[in-house]
C-alpha cells in the first residue's frame, strides 16, 4: 500500500469549525487519495467539504444540552451503527476520529471491520472533559493516536495511554487561505471609530463553560490586565472575539466583570466572527492567557502567519509554538500582571514588537502548515496500512 492510494474516512463532532479536520481532508484530497467525511449536521465542514467535492455523511451525533439520556443512548447507537455500515461497505483503509464524542464511538464503530483507527487528540484537562473515563477506556482501540503537540503527549501518556501507539503532529494552517484575504491594518479602527493611532490588544477565543467554574481561556484574567496596562498606557483599547459554547453563558458573566471594573468604554465585545484574519490585522498584538493546559492554540499561528507578534500562557502546548522573546511572549499563567507587563513591553518596543511579528511566520512557514500536517498524517496512514513497525513517536519532514 505504500506510495499507493488510501481510501479515508474523516470523523469529526464538530460541524461549525471546519478546522483542523476540513484542512486535513483537503490536503490529503489534494495528495490523490479519496476521502469522504462524517459531520453530525450541514455545518460549515459539510458545506466546505461540498464546495470541494468531497463526499459528506451526515450522522447525528448525542448532545448532552439537547437530549435526555435515553435520546442520546439511541442516537449513540445509531451513530455507531451508520459508521460501522460505512466502514463495511466502503472498503476504507482509514478512519480518522476527531473530537471527543468521534473518537469514542467511532472506536466502537470501527472495532472489527479492518479500518485501521486513528483518533485525534486536541487536547484537554481531564477536570472539564467529561468523557474522559471513557476516552480512556476506548482508547486502546486505536492503531494509533496522534497528540496535536508534545506536551499533549507527555500528558496524556501519563494517563495510562499507550507510548507505542501515541504520536505527535502539530495542526496546521492553510497558508494560502490566510495570503488570498487582503491586509486592512484600519479594519478594525473603522468599525469602532477609533483614531488609528491608538493600539488595539486582542483576544479571539469562545467562551467555554466549566464544571469547576474555571476561566478556561482567561478572559477575565485579560481583562484585569487590562486595568493594569490602562493605569500605564492610557491611550489602548482591547477588544474580545468569541461567542458561547457548549450550552454555557460565560461571555455575559465575563462582559458584566468588564462593567465593574469600569472597562467598558476600552474593552469591546465582538460576538462570532468569520473575518478573524482582518481582526488580527489590526491588532498590535494578539493573547490567549489560558489557565488549563492548550493542546495547541490555533489563533496563535493565525496571528503569526499575519505577521503579529503574540503573547500566550507557558502551558500545555503553547510554548511549543511561541518561542520566548523571538515570536512572542510567553507568560504565567493565571497571572494578569505578567500579562500586563508582556504587553507593555511591546507597546513600549514597537521595533521588536514588530521583529517577533516577522519571526513569528516564518516559525509558521517552517513548522505549521496544513500542507506538512497532511504530510505527516499521510505518513503514518502508509506505514499502518503496510503494517510497518512504526519507529518514531514525533514525525517529522
Amino acid at each position: 500500500m505504500k506510495g499507493g492510494k488510501l481510501k479515508i474516512l474523516i470523523i469529526t463532532s464538530a460541524s461549525d469549525d471546519p478546522k483542523p479536520a476540513w484542512l486535513l481532508a483537503r490536503e490529503i484530497k489534494k495528495m490523490g487519495h479519496e476521502v469522504e467525511i462524517v459531520a453530525p449536521d450541514k455545518g460549515e465542514v459539510s458545506i466546505k467539504a461540498n464546495e470541494f467535492g468531497i463526499k459528506v455523511h451526515i450522522i447525528k451525533l448525542p448532545r448532552r444540552e439537547t437530549e435526555n439520556i435515553l435520546n442520546r443512548i439511541f442516537i449513540a447507537i445509531k451513530f455507531i451503527l451508520k459508521v460501522r455500515y460505512l466502514c463495511n461497505t466502503n472498503n476504507y483503509d482509514i478512519i480518522n476520529l476527531n473530537l471527543g464524542r468521534a473518537r469514542i464511538l467511532g472506536r466502537i464503530a470501527a472495532l472489527g471491520t479492518g479500518v485501521k483507527i486513528v483518533s485525534t487528540i486536541h487536547g484537554q484537562d481531564p477536570a472539564i472533559f467529561k468523557g474522559f473515563l471513557l476516552e480512556k477506556l476506548t482508547n486502546w482501540l486505536d492503531n494509533a493516536t496522534v497528540a496535536i503537540s508534545s506536551d499533549t503527549y507527555t500528558y496524556f501518556s501519563s494517563f495510562g495511554f499507550s507510548k507505542n501507539r501515541l504520536f505527535v503532529i502539530y495542526n496546521g494552517i492553510d497558508l494560502e487561505e490566510i495570503d488570498a484575504v487582503p491586509k486592512k491594518v484600519d479594519y478594525l479602527y473603522q468599525e469602532l471609530s477609533l483614531p488609528k493611532e491608538i493600539p488595539i490588544i486582542g483576544m479571539i477565543a469562545h467562551f467555554y463553560p466549566s464544571q469547576t467554574n474555571m476561566d478556561i481561556k482567561g478572559h477575565k484574567i485579560f481583562i484585569r490586565a487590562a486595568m493594569n496596562i490602562l493605569e500605564n498606557y492610557k491611550r489602548v483599547h482591547f477588544i474580545i472575539a468569541g461567542t458561547d459554547k457548549q450550552g454555557g453563558n460565560y461571555k455575559a458573566a465575563v462582559e458584566e466583570y468588564a462593567r465593574k471594573l469600569r472597562l467598558s468604554s476600552h474593552i469591546h465585545f465582538l460576538g462570532l466572527r468569520n473575518d478573524v484574519a482582518n481582526i488580527l490585522d489590526s491588532l498590535y498584538c494578539l493573547v490567549l492567557p489560558s489557565i488549563i493546559r492548550e493542546g495547541f492554540g490555533m489563533v496563535l499561528i493565525e496571528a503569526m502567519a499575519r505577521g503579529i507578534p503574540v503573547i500566550g500562557s507557558n502551558i500545555g502546548g503553547i510554548p511549543e509554538i511561541i518561542e520566548d522573546g523571538k515570536t512572542g511572549i510567553l507568560i504565567k499563567p493565571g497571572d494578569p500582571e505578567d500579562l500586563a507587563h508582556a504587553v507593555l513591553f511591546m507597546l513600549n518596543n514597537p521595533k521588536k514588537a514588530s521583529q517577533m511579528g516577522g519571526a513569528g511566520r516564518k516559525r509558521v512557514e517552517e513548522k505549521f502548515s496544513s500542507v506538512i500536517m497532511a504530510r505527516n498524517y499521510e505518513l503514518l496512514f502508509y506505514q499502518l496500512s503496510s503494517s510497518e513497525i512504526l519507529k518514531s513517536n514525533t514525525l517529522k519532514l
